[in-house]
């Protein structure tokens, strides 16, 4: 019986040059084609017949291919399909060897995906700087899927004390590349950098907790002041009356070229590229009306499209800001605030409109993915009643908004 099954000599298998298929017994065969040899289990699964390449007869010997063999007739008594068994062999095997990555080769694959989505090169060599300075150090040659919250606690513990603001920052990034690292199958179970775990370690502050804000002008005195910042007939005055009035931040202002103002248009517009909105992921459509409108009118009448409005567009001296309010502290920056403090407590209008007319990213994924639309329409009625009333009409309430 056995003799039924391991019919082949070795002398043979070395020999044979005839092209065709010869039974070594058990659904065993040796495939000689194409000035080739190679070994085939032929079985049934469901009805159909499959043939499994068994490698070459160069490196599997006729010993090796009949345990193989018999190996595929324990799978089926098993009822398993000896290929589908061995795909996913491999593929465990494949996520084994996955798993073995260092945390660092998973931030740097992290960091060559991810940095064309970053708005800057600064934002990348911070990404790498901190974590070659904070993690690396302590878990960087490990693999990835080590690291727990224990190695964690030991590469932020340093940093709580004196540097919070670098603690949250480099928590954030050790999470995002552990996120990373299960994503793509070299990591299980959870984050152990997930605030709410390491957080019961250590006294963890929000970064933001060490953000100190912009002295700003009060929205009351802003009438007062804007008042007197339109009797000034320097550059720079219209500058920041632009800010004001725009809620624009100073770099997105002061860099303007006369072509992003289409002043012809039914709805005047003013359009900042992308690359001068921080964060934002898109170009900004700011309406333009009253004062404003007549700011990009007389700046940019008869000039070349490529000519920067402002000139060479230097910031604005804070001795300007001065000789205009001589009582508080405010600088530049501060004017989105009066905005914003204006709209929220004197007028009803939504805080996403504000939110999207001060060129703010909206912060929940799912939201920017619903909310597609600039409201530009309802900013447009926004920005005209902050007009009139730093032209000194009056908090304006807003009882009928156009529609979204």
């Amino acid at each position: 019986m056995m003799r039924a099954w391991n019919k082949l000599s070795a002398s043979f298998v070395r020999s044979v040059r005839r092209e065709g298929r010869y039974s070594d017994g058990g659904n065993l065969y040796l495939q000689v084609a194409n000035g080739g040899k190679s070994w085939v289990f032929q079985y049934q699964r469901h009805g159909r017949q499959r043939d499994m390449g068994l490698g070459s007869a160069r490196s599997v010997s006729l010993a090796l291919a009949r345990e193989l063999r018999d190996d595929c007739h324990v799978k089926l008594a098993r009822s398993l399909d000896p290929i589908e068994a061995r795909n996913s062999a491999v593929l465990a095997a494949r996520a084994e060897r996955a798993k073995q990555m260092t945390f660092r080769q998973c931030a740097e694959d992290y960091v060559a995906v991810n940095a064309s989505t970053w708005r800057n090169a600064k934002h990348r060599k911070q990404w790498v700087a901190t974590l070659t300075r904070y993690a690396y150090p302590v878990f960087g040659n490990l693999s990835v899927a080590a690291i727990d919250s224990g190695l964690v606690f030991k590469a932020l513990k340093p940093l709580v004390a004196d540097k919070p603001v670098t603690a949250s920052r480099v928590r954030g990034r050790i999470e995002t590349v552990l996120d990373f690292a299960r994503a793509v199958g070299r990591r299980d179970g959870d984050n152990p950098a997930d605030k709410a775990i390491v957080g019961h370690l250590l006294p963890l502050r929000s970064e933001k907790a060490g953000v100190r804000h912009q002295p700003a002008l009060p929205f009351a005195k802003v009438p007062a002041f804007m008042t007197e910042l339109h009797k000034m007939q320097r550059l720079p005055a219209r500058l920041l009356e632009l800010i004001i009035l725009t809620g624009m931040r100073l770099d997105a202002v002061r860099t303007a070229r006369c072509a992003e103002f289409d002043l012809s248009a039914a709805v005047p517009v003013w359009v900042i590229p992308e690359s001068r909105m921080k964060n934002l992921g898109r170009d900004q459509r700011v309406p333009l009306v009253g004062r404003a409108l007549a700011i990009a009118r007389e700046l940019t009448a008869g000039r070349d499209p490529e000519a920067p409005v402002f000139g060479d567009g230097k910031p604005i001296s804070p001795k300007m800001l001065k000789a205009i309010n001589h009582d508080t502290p405010a600088v530049t920056h501060g004017f989105r605030s009066c905005l914003k403090d204006w709209c929220h407590e004197t007028t009803s209008f939504p805080h996403e409109v504000v939110e999207q007319a001060l060129g703010h990213r909206i912060k929940s994924t799912v939201e920017r993915s619903y909310r597609r639309g600039d409201l530009f329409e309802r900013r447009r009625a926004l920005m005209a009643a902050w007009d009139r009333y730093c032209n000194g009409e009056g908090a304006v309430e807003v009882i009928k908004l156009p529609a979204a």
